[in-house]
């Protein structure tokens, strides 16, 4: 019983922090982590590099100055949409505990959700710390396709059709992090075992991803050239 109590009380203080605070720290980070990468990792002079022979100088300019002048606009966008995937994985994860008969509110599985998105920034801070700190010469290709830890990297761009690049780059190591810090919020919160939680995940959330990435590739093959 006592042992019980305690559980109780433990899960009780992981999930006492100010939720609303906690996601603006969070769209704080990403937001400082994108603003870095566009000021100190890409140069200008990547992009006429990168696009020179595609396009002319003029255009390129015009381009970069749109984006300078528009880069409020993704920061603004931020909050929005990781409360849409927040939510998008909340609906997914109740969804499998409804169809399995387990007790628990979306409220309490949107915290987890949130506490969770955590597992995200980690990719972002070792790319940024890569190349602010380690690579000495890259190029705007190496910054795009720097994701070592994805499916992607380890069969090989070349050995993938175009059209499955971006199913491949979403299956990483930090995805698969992502379930297993999922479930053991699932676990400590239902008091069930993490096994059992990590199939729920698969099930809820996994079927959710699936239907994400066909989306995305198919409108990435249809709006092709």
């Amino acid at each position: 019983m006592q042992s019980n109590t305690l559980q109780t009380e433990k899960i009780r203080k992981l999930f006492s922090f100010d939720k609303r605070i906690f996601f603006v720290v969070l769209c704080l980070a990403y937001v400082l982590i994108i603003d870095l990468f566009q000021n100190m990792v890409l140069s200008d002079s990547m992009y006429y590099e990168a696009w020179g022979q595609q396009l002319a100088q003029e255009r390129i300019e015009k381009m970069l100055n749109h984006r300078k002048e528009y880069a409020w606009i993704g920061f603004v966008m931020m909050p929005i949409f990781m409360l849409v995937r927040m939510c998008f994985t909340t609906l997914c994860l109740l969804s499998a505990t409804i169809m399995q008969d387990i007790k628990i509110g979306f409220r309490r599985i949107f915290q987890i959700v949130l506490l969770s998105e955590v597992v995200y920034l980690i990719p972002a801070i070792i790319s940024l710390v890569y190349f602010l700190l380690i690579a000495k010469d890259y190029t705007l290709a190496d910054v795009q396709n720097f994701n070592f830890y994805s499916l992607r990297a380890w069969v090989g761009k070349d050995n993938i059709p175009s059209w499955l690049t971006y199913a491949f780059a979403s299956l990483n190591v930090f995805e698969v992090l992502y379930w297993c810090v999922l479930a053991t919020g699932l676990a400590l919160v239902l008091r069930r075992g993490w096994s059992e939680m990590l199939s729920l995940v698969l099930s809820g959330y996994g079927t959710g991803l699936l239907l994400w990435i066909v989306t995305i590739t198919f409108l990435l093959v249809s709006l092709a050239p």
